[in-house]
Protein backbone atom coordinates (compact mmCIF):
# COMPACT_ATOMS: atom_id res chain seq x y z
CA UNK A 1 0.00 0.00 0.00
CA UNK A 2 1.09 3.28 -0.63
CA UNK A 3 0.16 6.19 1.25
CA UNK A 4 -0.33 9.64 -0.41
CA UNK A 5 -1.77 11.12 2.93
CA UNK A 6 -2.63 10.10 6.56
CA UNK A 7 -5.20 7.18 8.12
CA UNK A 8 -7.59 9.76 8.16
CA UNK A 9 -8.17 10.20 3.89
CA UNK A 10 -11.42 9.95 3.29
CA UNK A 11 -11.07 8.10 0.16
CA UNK A 12 -9.52 5.58 -1.03
CA UNK A 13 -8.49 5.43 -5.13
CA UNK A 14 -7.79 1.37 -5.62
CA UNK A 15 -5.38 0.46 -8.80
CA UNK A 16 -3.83 -2.95 -9.39
CA UNK A 17 -0.78 -2.08 -11.37
CA UNK A 18 1.63 0.09 -11.34
CA UNK A 19 1.06 1.59 -14.86
CA UNK A 20 -2.54 2.19 -13.90
CA UNK A 21 -1.86 4.31 -11.18
CA UNK A 22 1.44 6.16 -12.21
CA UNK A 23 -0.16 9.57 -13.98
CA UNK A 24 -2.49 10.24 -11.10
CA UNK A 25 0.68 9.77 -8.57
CA UNK A 26 2.15 12.25 -10.45
CA UNK A 27 -0.89 14.43 -10.04
CA UNK A 28 -0.84 13.41 -6.27
CA UNK A 29 2.51 14.74 -6.40
CA UNK A 30 2.26 18.18 -7.13
CA UNK A 31 -1.08 18.83 -5.57
CA UNK A 32 -1.44 19.30 -1.62
CA UNK A 33 -5.56 19.31 -2.04
CA UNK A 34 -5.62 15.88 -3.83
CA UNK A 35 -3.28 14.68 -1.01
CA UNK A 36 -5.66 15.79 1.86
CA UNK A 37 -8.64 13.71 -0.02
CA UNK A 38 -6.99 10.53 -0.70
CA UNK A 39 -5.10 7.59 -0.67
CA UNK A 40 -3.82 5.71 -3.36
CA UNK A 41 -3.27 1.93 -3.24
CA UNK A 42 -2.20 -0.43 -5.88
CA UNK A 43 -3.28 -3.92 -4.83
CA UNK A 44 -2.39 -6.78 -7.36
CA UNK A 45 -3.68 -8.52 -10.07
CA UNK A 46 -6.65 -10.36 -9.22
CA UNK A 47 -10.01 -10.02 -7.07
CA UNK A 48 -8.53 -11.59 -3.84
CA UNK A 49 -5.80 -8.71 -4.25
CA UNK A 50 -8.37 -6.41 -4.48
CA UNK A 51 -10.14 -7.72 -1.47
CA UNK A 52 -6.98 -8.02 0.80
CA UNK A 53 -6.04 -4.18 -0.14
CA UNK A 54 -9.44 -3.17 0.82
CA UNK A 55 -9.75 -4.57 4.07
CA UNK A 56 -5.79 -3.65 4.98
CA UNK A 57 -7.37 0.38 4.24
CA UNK A 58 -9.85 -0.01 6.25
CA UNK A 59 -8.25 -1.62 9.37
CA UNK A 60 -5.77 1.60 8.75
CA UNK A 61 -8.40 4.42 8.09
CA UNK A 62 -11.45 5.59 10.04
CA UNK A 63 -14.04 5.19 7.28
CA UNK A 64 -14.24 7.13 3.75
CA UNK A 65 -15.12 6.33 0.20
CA UNK A 66 -13.72 3.92 -2.13
CA UNK A 67 -12.68 4.23 -5.96
CA UNK A 68 -11.62 1.03 -8.07
CA UNK A 69 -9.91 2.51 -11.15
CA UNK A 70 -8.12 0.89 -13.82
CA UNK A 71 -7.85 -0.78 -17.33
CA UNK A 72 -10.71 -2.45 -18.84
CA UNK A 73 -11.50 -4.85 -22.10
CA UNK A 74 -14.40 -3.99 -24.22
CA UNK A 75 -16.88 -6.54 -24.51
CA UNK A 76 -19.44 -4.63 -27.08
CA UNK A 77 -19.10 -2.19 -29.78
CA UNK A 78 -20.59 0.56 -27.03
CA UNK A 79 -17.36 0.39 -25.09
CA UNK A 80 -14.48 1.00 -27.49
CA UNK A 81 -10.73 1.32 -26.19
CA UNK A 82 -10.42 4.70 -24.62
CA UNK A 83 -14.10 4.72 -23.16
CA UNK A 84 -14.68 5.01 -19.96
CA UNK A 85 -17.23 3.56 -17.56
CA UNK A 86 -18.49 4.45 -14.62
CA UNK A 87 -20.07 0.94 -13.68
CA UNK A 88 -23.87 0.83 -12.57
CA UNK A 89 -23.78 -2.64 -11.59
CA UNK A 90 -20.40 -4.60 -10.73
CA UNK A 91 -21.63 -8.44 -11.33
CA UNK A 92 -18.78 -11.18 -10.18
CA UNK A 93 -17.93 -13.94 -12.26
CA UNK A 94 -14.82 -15.11 -10.51
CA UNK A 95 -16.33 -18.15 -9.11
CA UNK A 96 -17.20 -21.03 -11.03
CA UNK A 97 -20.93 -20.82 -9.95
CA UNK A 98 -23.37 -19.89 -13.45
CA UNK A 99 -24.88 -17.07 -10.59
CA UNK A 100 -23.56 -13.86 -10.64
CA UNK A 101 -23.70 -11.52 -8.05
CA UNK A 102 -24.63 -7.65 -8.58
CA UNK A 103 -23.22 -4.65 -6.59
CA UNK A 104 -24.45 -1.31 -7.52
CA UNK A 105 -22.61 1.52 -6.01
CA UNK A 106 -23.08 4.69 -3.84
CA UNK A 107 -25.40 6.50 -5.77
CA UNK A 108 -24.44 9.84 -4.92
CA UNK A 109 -20.76 8.76 -5.73
CA UNK A 110 -21.29 7.52 -9.04
CA UNK A 111 -24.49 10.65 -9.99
CA UNK A 112 -21.40 12.87 -8.82
CA UNK A 113 -19.19 11.38 -11.75
CA UNK A 114 -21.26 11.62 -14.83
CA UNK A 115 -23.46 9.61 -17.41
CA UNK A 116 -21.06 6.89 -18.99
CA UNK A 117 -23.09 4.00 -17.52
CA UNK A 118 -23.03 0.51 -18.11
CA UNK A 119 -22.13 -2.75 -16.49
CA UNK A 120 -18.91 -3.94 -15.52
CA UNK A 121 -18.08 -7.60 -14.84
CA UNK A 122 -14.89 -8.88 -12.99
CA UNK A 123 -13.61 -12.44 -13.90
CA UNK A 124 -10.85 -14.91 -13.20
CA UNK A 125 -8.72 -14.17 -16.18
CA UNK A 126 -7.85 -12.31 -19.03
CA UNK A 127 -9.67 -12.07 -22.21
CA UNK A 128 -8.15 -12.88 -25.42
CA UNK A 129 -10.45 -13.54 -28.77
CA UNK A 130 -12.77 -11.40 -29.42
CA UNK A 131 -14.81 -14.70 -29.19
CA UNK A 132 -14.40 -14.73 -25.47
CA UNK A 133 -15.25 -11.40 -25.12
CA UNK A 134 -18.37 -11.48 -27.03
CA UNK A 135 -19.48 -14.87 -25.12
CA UNK A 136 -19.50 -13.43 -21.83
CA UNK A 137 -21.53 -9.64 -22.99
CA UNK A 138 -24.33 -12.42 -23.72
CA UNK A 139 -23.83 -14.26 -20.63
CA UNK A 140 -23.84 -11.21 -18.87
CA UNK A 141 -24.95 -8.17 -20.58
CA UNK A 142 -21.79 -6.39 -19.17
CA UNK A 143 -20.16 -3.87 -21.61
CA UNK A 144 -16.84 -4.28 -19.87
CA UNK A 145 -14.63 -6.78 -17.96
CA UNK A 146 -12.02 -6.58 -15.32
CA UNK A 147 -10.33 -8.49 -12.93
CA UNK A 148 -10.28 -6.39 -9.51
CA UNK A 149 -13.46 -5.16 -8.78
CA UNK A 150 -15.47 -7.67 -7.60
CA UNK A 151 -13.06 -8.47 -5.03
CA UNK A 152 -12.76 -5.06 -4.06
CA UNK A 153 -16.48 -3.59 -3.46
CA UNK A 154 -17.34 -6.97 -1.14
CA UNK A 155 -15.02 -6.12 1.29
CA UNK A 156 -16.78 -2.51 0.82
CA UNK A 157 -20.38 -3.80 0.66
CA UNK A 158 -18.91 -5.74 4.06
CA UNK A 159 -18.16 -3.27 6.02
CA UNK A 160 -20.48 -0.51 4.49
CA UNK A 161 -18.16 1.26 2.46
CA UNK A 162 -19.56 3.59 -0.16
CA UNK A 163 -17.88 3.00 -3.56
CA UNK A 164 -17.89 3.27 -7.09
CA UNK A 165 -15.59 1.83 -10.12
CA UNK A 166 -13.95 3.70 -13.01
CA UNK A 167 -12.63 1.46 -15.80
CA UNK A 168 -11.56 2.65 -19.00
CA UNK A 169 -10.93 -0.41 -22.08
CA UNK A 170 -7.79 -0.41 -23.93
CA UNK A 171 -8.63 -3.07 -26.01
CA UNK A 172 -12.08 -3.63 -27.80
CA UNK A 173 -14.28 -6.36 -28.95
CA UNK A 174 -13.05 -7.15 -32.20
CA UNK A 175 -9.28 -7.19 -30.94
CA UNK A 176 -7.79 -10.10 -29.94
CA UNK A 177 -4.85 -9.35 -27.77
CA UNK A 178 -1.49 -9.63 -28.91
CA UNK A 179 -0.79 -12.49 -26.30
CA UNK A 180 -2.08 -14.88 -23.91
CA UNK A 181 -1.33 -12.70 -21.37
CA UNK A 182 -2.70 -15.61 -18.53
CA UNK A 183 0.31 -17.72 -19.63
CA UNK A 184 3.14 -14.85 -18.71
CA UNK A 185 2.30 -14.20 -15.27
CA UNK A 186 4.66 -13.97 -12.49
CA UNK A 187 3.79 -16.55 -9.13
CA UNK A 188 1.85 -13.60 -7.25
CA UNK A 189 -0.20 -13.43 -10.46
CA UNK A 190 0.82 -10.17 -12.08
CA UNK A 191 2.67 -9.72 -15.91
CA UNK A 192 6.37 -11.14 -15.98
CA UNK A 193 7.67 -8.50 -18.02
CA UNK A 194 10.80 -10.23 -18.76
CA UNK A 195 8.79 -13.37 -19.80
CA UNK A 196 6.53 -11.03 -21.91
CA UNK A 197 9.90 -9.05 -23.39
CA UNK A 198 11.39 -12.29 -24.48
CA UNK A 199 8.23 -13.84 -26.23
CA UNK A 200 8.11 -10.44 -28.23
CA UNK A 201 11.59 -11.20 -29.11
CA UNK A 202 10.34 -14.69 -30.05
CA UNK A 203 7.94 -13.17 -32.15
CA UNK A 204 8.26 -9.81 -33.97
CA UNK A 205 6.14 -9.67 -36.09
CA UNK A 206 3.63 -9.24 -32.77
CA UNK A 207 5.39 -6.10 -31.86
CA UNK A 208 3.04 -3.36 -33.35
CA UNK A 209 0.27 -4.43 -31.88
CA UNK A 210 2.16 -4.66 -28.69
CA UNK A 211 2.96 -0.98 -29.07
CA UNK A 212 -0.28 -0.26 -30.30
CA UNK A 213 -1.72 -1.48 -26.48
CA UNK A 214 0.98 0.21 -24.35
CA UNK A 215 -0.48 3.51 -25.93
CA UNK A 216 -3.67 2.63 -25.48
CA UNK A 217 -2.85 1.52 -22.15
CA UNK A 218 -0.91 5.16 -21.50
CA UNK A 219 -4.37 6.75 -22.66
CA UNK A 220 -6.26 5.09 -20.30
CA UNK A 221 -3.92 6.07 -17.09
CA UNK A 222 -4.48 9.48 -18.17
CA UNK A 223 -7.60 9.66 -18.61
CA UNK A 224 -8.56 7.91 -15.05
CA UNK A 225 -5.75 10.31 -13.81
CA UNK A 226 -7.94 13.10 -15.24
CA UNK A 227 -11.03 11.95 -14.03
CA UNK A 228 -9.79 11.93 -10.72
CA UNK A 229 -8.62 14.77 -10.42
CA UNK A 230 -11.64 16.50 -11.50
CA UNK A 231 -14.18 14.15 -9.15
CA UNK A 232 -11.89 14.27 -6.22
CA UNK A 233 -11.47 18.29 -6.43
CA UNK A 234 -15.48 18.22 -6.21
CA UNK A 235 -16.35 16.15 -3.96
CA UNK A 236 -17.33 17.31 -0.28
CA UNK A 237 -15.58 16.44 3.32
Amino acid sequence: MSGAASSLTRTCVLFALPEEAAPFLRRLAVSPELRRKCIVTVSGVGAEKAERAVKEWQASSQGGRLIVCGFGGGLTEAAPSGSLLLAERVLDATGSGATLTAYRPDAAMRAAAGEALGDLVTVPRVLITPDEKRALNMRTGAVMADMETAGAVRAAERAGTRWMAVRVATDSVDEPLPFDFNDYADSNGNPDRRRIAAATLAQPWKIPALLRLGRRSSFAAGLISQFLETYLMQLMD
